[in-house]
């Protein structure tokens, strides 16, 4: 029955419309001619008409592009007198172009069903080829279809050209610019480069007919990088004009011409000088990294190994071990430090458990080894084992808001960060009835610092704002909001807010929906005695990371312990830098690229090369293991705490104090 094809396409389209949908392009006629010699030739006739004629021709070549291949609504299987429609409609889409993205003024596709009068009183209802588009679909006004495919189309095509022709070297060579600082502005632009080095990896790796579906099915990613400032020093670079030359051209545009590169580009020469000073010392074999695993720890270094570690076995054991505690239960832990932790606790467990909570995300850390396990060290201590943090050396968001000539030492800080190029504001209404933010940014003891994003010439999307009270600010309560003066990106949405009082530091993610008007973040009570106090959020602090699992292990669980060591720089006789421990977490994968080493551990006789040594570090490829030592680490030099269930003659909960 002519029904059942009439489910099975109005079902399709409610499958397709989850993804964005495009046309593809075909001869007017050609899907309901297609159509009608794929029936029996003796119902034809019955079949033969204009609702169904003008649904295949303006709807039938409807499409999405998933994993690199074509779905149509054709994608079906049917009996019977329809067996060959799907069949034979499938094959030509799938061979013909695709025309753009699809746009419709209604969501109404086709008509259901009209009534025949044959006369004498009598009717006949005839069924056609229709569909209803989801709420989620966005219908286009009337008249801007046009307009708005040639814009879609056009920036299709120059995303095609950025994948085609930026070379993944020239994406490579000026992150390594960036990362010295011999780029002007180039962290603003760093997000960017990131982004479509990921294309560009994802995008070489097919053939040619499965790249083109590739810009099709990421065109809510797309951008049109090669038009950009930046797309030019890669295009330029990828066509092999020299490092200097194309660096010059950039700047030329986007630096101001009171502008002087803080740090001259490595020349071959400064290469050669770093080759030849690790030859001199015997450490050109010492740069190769890679993941380090237990065998690579000294016995004498490990200060706890469980070795009872099983996945659970019993059933309601496996149930247990994945429910998410309640933060309450652990408000009067009993609290130790860490120096009292390793000699008086450690020593007497068999086993160990963290709590892994959002705030601890900074904290993920995985230790490296040489590839060469007789390579001599090339740090300041006798290991050739370095570490590394997931959010680098020091508090990003800290980092960024001093970069932009804010501070964040004080009594009081609440900074807002987010990652694309709308402009949101941050304001504080404080406890004497002013509102400090762009318009009025002093009062009451506090000061807005930073305010970015102002213009979209200047837009970068690793923006910051900051409010801070130094000092003798107001008790009573704060409230914080965030409000987006200009929409600008639907991609990236949401943003973070840090509230930081002393040693207490809250969190507060807002990624549920674009940011349109103001939302009020958070309320807090400020005095001189307690510091803050949370009163109210939109959001609960950290819980917009909660449903994250990061390094596969589950924000807001406990997860078993491997083994605890000290960092490498305090093995044995060695105190060199910063002391921090390590807790290894059972099937911890760090799946990002990682970094070689840092210029901080180097030995003092590299120092003088310390240009080179940057980017080298980041140019040293560490190869992606599923064997890590990975987990959290904590320096003796910042305040901070993990909840554990420890076991040893019994099991008890404590807080452990860094």
């Amino acid at each position: 029955m002519f029904t059942d094809i009439q489910y099975e396409v109005e079902k399709r389209l409610q499958e397709l419309a989850e993804y964005t949908l495009f046309e593809v392009d075909l001869e007017k006629n050609k899907l309901f001619d297609t159509y009608l010699n794929a029936l029996p030739e003796d119902r034809r006739q019955e079949h033969n008409c204009s609702c169904c004629k003008h649904f295949l021709r303006d709807f039938g070549g409807i499409i999405a592009v998933v994993d690199s291949r074509m779905l149509t609504l054709w994608d079906f299987e049917m009996t019977g007198t329809f067996h060959k429609v799907p069949v034979e409609l499938g094959k030509i889409i799938r061979a013909a172009k695709i025309k753009g993205m699809f746009m419709s003024e209604t969501r109404t596709l086709g008509t259901e069903s009209n009534v025949q009068d044959l006369g004498k009183g009598h009717t006949k209802r005839w069924n056609h080829f229709d569909g209803l588009l989801p709420k989620s679909f966005s219908v286009t006004a009337r008249g801007n279809i046009s307009s708005n495919r040639s814009d879609v189309n056009s920036l299709l095509q120059v995303f095609e050209r950025s994948l085609n022709e930026i070379t993944v070297k020239a994406c490579e060579t000026v992150l390594e610019l960036i990362s010295q600082g011999s780029l002007y502005r180039g962290n603003e632009f760093m997000p960017m480069i990131e982004k479509f080095l990921g294309h560009k990896l994802r995008y070489s790796k097919l053939n040619r007919f499965t790249k083109k579906l590739y810009v099709y099915e990421n065109i809510k990613g797309a951008f049109r990088m090669r038009n950009t400032a930046i797309g030019t020093i890669l295009v330029n670079l990828s066509e092999g004009m020299p490092i200097d030359i194309a660096v010059n051209k950039f700047e030329a545009v986007v630096a101001p011409a009171n502008y002087k590169r803080p740090k001259p580009l490595i020349t071959p020469k400064m290469l050669e000088a770093a080759r030849v000073k690790l030859s001199e010392l015997g450490l050109l074999n010492s740069l190769e990294r890679r993941h380090a695993n237990i065998d690579d720890i000294p016995v004498s270094e490990v200060l706890f190994t469980d070795r009872t570690i099983e996945k659970p076995t019993d059933l309601f054991e496996s149930i247990a071990y994945n429910i998410k505690p309640e933060a309450k239960h652990f408000d009067k832990v009993a609290e130790v430090h860490i120096d009292t932790f390793i000699q008086d606790i450690l020593p007497t467990l068999t086993s160990i458990e963290v709590l892994f909570e959002a705030k601890h995300s900074g904290n993920l850390m995985n230790i490296i080894a040489p590839v060469d396990p007789t390579a001599q060290s090339l740090f300041n201590w006798a290991s050739g084992l370095s570490w590394t943090y997931f959010a680098g050396l020091t508090d990003t968001v800290k980092e960024r808001v001093k970069k932009a000539g804010g501070t964040t030492k004080g009594e009081l800080r609440f900074t807002l960060d987010w990652f694309n190029t709308d402009d949101l504001d941050i304001s504080v209404l404080t406890p004497g009835g002013s509102t400090i933010y762009y318009g009025s940014r002093t009062a009451d003891g506090g000061k807005l610092d930073v305010d970015m994003n102002v213009t979209s010439s200047e837009a970068s999307r690793e923006a910051v704002e900051n409010i801070i009270f130094k000092q003798d600010l107001l008790e009573g309560d704060y409230k914080v909001y965030v409000h987006n003066y200009c929409l600008r990106e639907t991609t990236d949405v949401g943003f973070n807010i840090q509230i930081e009082c002393r040693d207490k530091l809250l969190k507060f993610a807002y990624d549920d929906s674009r940011v349109r008007r103001e939302v009020q973040v958070a309320k807090v009570h400020y005095s001189k005695t307690e510091g803050v106090t949370l009163l109210a959020s939109v959001v609960p602090p950290s819980e917009g990371a909660s449903k994250l699992v990061m390094w596969g292990i589950p924000v807001g669980f406990f997860r078993r312990v491997k083994t605890v060591m000290l960092s490498p720089n305090h093995w044995g006789a060695n105190c060199s830098g910063n002391k921090h421990t390590f807790f290894v977490i059972e099937d911890a994968v760090n799946d990002k690229p990682v970094r070689g080493f840092f210029n901080e551990f180097l030995k003092g006789e590299l120092l003088e090369h310390k240009r080179v040594f940057e980017v080298l570090g980041n140019k040293v490829e560490v190869e992606q293991s599923n064997h890590q030592l990975a987990g959290l680490g904590f320096s003796s030099t910042q305040r901070n705490e993990i909840i554990c269930k420890v076991n040893g003659s019994f099991e008890r909960v404590i807080k452990i104090l860094f």
